[in-house]
């Protein structure tokens, strides 16, 4: 399965949810590449990792 979003835009998701979530932006994209190749939305790949944060965005 591919993903719908192009690699930088994907990463620049993920990235934001880092930021807002985390307090840095500094993502390993190699690390989070198989997530990303498997077509998975950069939202369910970051709350998959760090559950803990999902329902705090709002």
């Amino acid at each position: 399965m591919t993903n719908s979003m192009n690699k930088e835009d994907w990463f620049n998701v993920l990235a934001s949810l880092f930021d807002m979530h985390v307090g840095h932006d500094n993502v390993d994209e190699e690390a989070w590449m198989p997530d990303y190749e498997s077509g998975k939305s950069p939202h369910d790949a970051f709350y998959d990792e760090y559950p803990e944060y999902e329902g705090l965005e709002d």
